[in-house]
This record gives C-alpha cells, structure tokens and sequence, in this order.
C-alpha cells in the first residue's frame, strides 16, 4: 500500500503535531469494544478539505448501499462507521483468488474547529460519500480591561 502525503513547502513543527493527532484518531478508532473484534482491514480513504466557513469531507465506499454506513459529529471530531457485508453465497466452490475485504470500520477524525452539527449535509452517489461539515460560528472575542494595582 503507497501512502501519498502533500506537504507544505516550509517546514511546520505545527503540521506535524497535527500528522500525529490524525495517527493516534485513526488508531483509537479501529480499537473496538471490548465485546467486538479487531477491524478486519476495511479502512475506506478520506479527504477532507477547507473551505472558509465549512469542510468538505469525500469517502469512497464503493459497492456499498446507504444503509450499510452513517456518520456523526460530535463537537469538532467527524466519525465515519459502517460495514461491508460480504456477497458471496454459502458455496464457495470455483473462487481462484480473491482480495475483497469485508467487516466494520470506524473512521474518527479531529477538526481544528467545531463543527455546526444541525447544518450538516450529505449525499452519496457512485460509491462517493459527500458531506459539507459547516464551522460553527466564531464567539466573538470580549474586551475586559483588567486593572493593574
């Protein structure tokens, strides 16, 4: 498997704590209950990209039905869950080779801001998850005058 990372042209100590962030959630989500097994190596790929005032989210899951995955947003994380559920039939006679994979999966990812949960929007079409992930509105920063004795 080839991992292909863009980076920034300048070096950013910040990017990289946020490379770790993203390892560890990655980790922490294919962790199951104590009562589940381990992932059996479905791991759907990602992007996510920002825009000013939301991020776009893209998964591929293709050969997958609608009901087979859901997502959340809890505060600024975004969490991807679902299974493949395997097609064949109980006969397992004339298969040669095969490398489809199927079992659960959980995908959690950490935001830099949170997310306004109640404007979330998705879709799916052609095995292509999109979801339009709106930034909650900024509080506006307050004036306090401190008084220095």
């Amino acid at each position: 498997m080839t991992f292909i990372q863009r980076r920034k042209e300048a070096y950013d100590p910040f990017e990289v704590l946020k490379d770790f962030q993203t390892d560890l959630d990655r980790f922490f989500a294919a962790v199951p209950p104590s009562n589940q097994q381990w992932s059996t190596g479905i791991d759907p790929e990602v992007e996510i990209t920002e825009k000013e005032q939301e991020y776009l989210v893209h998964a591929d899951l293709p050969g997958m039905k609608r009901e087979d995955f859901n997502i959340a947003v809890e505060g600024n994380r975004f969490i991807l869950r679902g299974e493949r559920k395997e097609e064949r039939k109980e006969d397992k006679k004339g298969y040669h080779y095969s490398e489809r994979r199927y079992g659960s999966f959980a995908r959690a990812f950490t935001l830099p801001v949170e997310i306004n949960a109640e404007q979330v929007q998705a879709s799916y079409k052609n095995g292509v998850l999109e979801v339009v992930l709106p930034k909650s509105p900024k509080e506006k920063s307050k004036k306090i005058e401190v008084k220095i004795d």
